[in-house]
């Protein structure tokens, strides 16, 4: 292929012309054949019970240090093959209730006098007691969920005032969201191609035709929008994130420029939040600790693409949101400061200090 015609680059849903570059299943296989001796996972986790069983073990201590959980009623959203509800029912003395929306064979053999196992969706019904666990837990589970909104507001009501929630999940954008990295080893291979692509790739293989894996495509921002609106309080974050291919990604321009490179590197986010159910008597937290002022924002929103302006209440509640602790990680990603640039193009408002509470 010619420099010309290595420049000349459409969208996957353009008709193909001749000379320019097509995203079939050629250039699927090529960049794979590229990145065959450099995979995006190097050494993929073993799939035998042993490994999933030590696994459970690891996170069950680090869940045990984070939150605290012996003694706990735990539900595990996401259950899988049970395994991490096995080892916080036997050896953390927790009272254990694991659920997901596919029974697996392991259940029966890890079952156990303070554990069950529930095969439901519980965002669309359940017969669980409200506010009667003490610790929520989910691990790269919610990224599958149709209505993760809707989930997130049942384990807000199945959590008792003061439990604590923990939320690990990936995230659509990242480099490996396809989950077909054991033989697709180039990133963002799901934001590159079609499925279509993918099911012809396997054949290839002589295997099932697969496609990505099916991820949500919520942002992290929008995540913590959903939160607040739930009247969570993130207490910890983490975000495991990876360096940005700048050579795929300059190749890829085109494509891969529509998003944040922000939410390109980010995989995963582990968060825990808490349940405080408010009362009359909270104020908002004041804070001078503030990073994003006036003269930032102004700057962030030069380099922003604009839309219709907020009015000037809706922007201001906006600001007083980023001058907040909560708020003052959220406003590094891109989506947030959309929102404030927009807010502030020809606005006197100033992000230095927020109001006094009333």
């Amino acid at each position: 292929m010619t420099a010309v015609a290595e420049q000349q680059t459409i969208g996957r849903n353009f008709n193909p012309q001749p000379g320019i570059r097509q995203f079939n299943l050629e250039l699927f296989q090529q960049l794979n054949e590229e990145y065959k001796d450099k995979p995006i996972i190097p050494a993929p986790r073993p799939k035998a019970d042993s490994s999933r069983l030590d696994g459970a073990r690891r996170w069950a201590e680090k869940l045990d240090k984070r939150i605290g959980m012996r003694g706990q009623r735990v539900l595990e959203v996401g259950c899988g093959h049970g395994y991490l509800s096995h080892v916080l029912a036997t050896e953390y003395e927790c009272d254990v209730v694991g659920v997901d929306i596919e029974v697996r064979s392991a259940w029966k053999d890890l079952d156990c006098e303070n554990l069950r196992y529930i095969n439901a969706d519980i965002s669309e019904g359940h017969d669980l007691a409200p506010e009667s666990f003490d610790r929520i837990v989910s691990l790269v589970v919610w990224e599958h969920v149709q209505h993760p909104y809707t989930l997130l507001q049942t384990c807000r009501d199945l959590l008792v005032d003061g439990g604590k929630f923990y939320l690990r999940a990936n995230l659509h954008r990242g480099a490996t969201a396809s989950h077909r990295y054991r033989e697709v080893f180039f990133p963002w291979s799901h934001l590159l191609f079609d499925d279509s692509v993918f099911y012809e790739f396997y054949e290839q293989l002589g295997q099932e035709p697969l496609g990505p894996a099916w991820v949500n495509t919520l942002t992290y921002a929008q995540y913590l929008h959903y939160f607040e609106m739930l009247g969570f309080t993130v207490i910890w974050e983490h975000l495991t994130q990876r360096p940005l291919d700048q050579t795929l990604y300059d190749r890829f321009n085109d494509l891969l420029s529509r998003y944040p490179k922000f939410d390109l590197t980010t995989e995963f986010f582990d968060v825990i939040l808490n349940k405080h159910t408010p009362t009359k008597s909270d104020a908002p937290t004041l804070t001078k600790e503030i990073k994003h002022n006036d003269a930032f924002l102004r700057a962030t929103a030069e380099r922003l693409p604009m839309s219709r302006p907020m009015d000037e209440t809706t922007a201001q509640e906006v600001l007083d949101l980023l001058n907040s602790p909560y708020y003052r990680a959220v406003g590094k990603t891109y989506r947030l400061l959309r929102h404030v640039a927009h807010t502030l193009r020809g606005s006197k408002l100033s992000a230095k200090y927020p109001p006094k509470p009333q």
